[in-house]
C-alpha cells in the first residue's frame, strides 16, 4: 500500500472551495495558471486565497462558508468541526 503525506481531508475541503468559486463565477480563481503545475503552486502559495465576495448574488452566508474552506494556512491549524461551526454561528 502507497501512503500520501500531507494530503487529506484539509485537501478536500480547500478543492471544494475552489470549485465553489468556479461554479459561483463561471471562471476558475487560478485560470491564469492555465496547465502549468508550478505555476498554479506558486499562486496558491504565494497569493492570498481567492474569494467569494458577498454580494447581490451571494449571501453573506455562503461566501462566508466559501472563504473558510480556502484559507489555505488556517486549514492547517483548524478542522472540518470548526468551519461547521463557524457556518453554524452565522444563521
Amino acid at each position: 500500500m502507497i501512503w500520501v503525506t500531507g494530503y487529506g481531508t484539509k485537501s478536500d475541503i480547500w478543492s471544494l472551495g475552489i470549485s465553489l468559486v468556479e461554479m459561483a463565477e463561471g471562471i476558475h480563481p487560478y485560470h491564469a495558471a492555465h496547465q502549468q503545475a508550478f505555476m498554479l503552486l506558486k499562486l496558491i502559495m504565494d497569493k492570498p486565497a481567492p474569494t467569494l465576495e458577498q454580494n447581490e448574488r451571494f449571501s453573506n452566508r455562503l461566501s462566508d462558508f466559501v472563504n473558510r474552506m480556502l484559507q489555505v494556512w488556517s486549514l492547517v491549524l483548524s478542522s472540518t468541526c470548526m468551519i461547521m461551526i463557524g457556518l453554524e454561528n452565522t444563521g
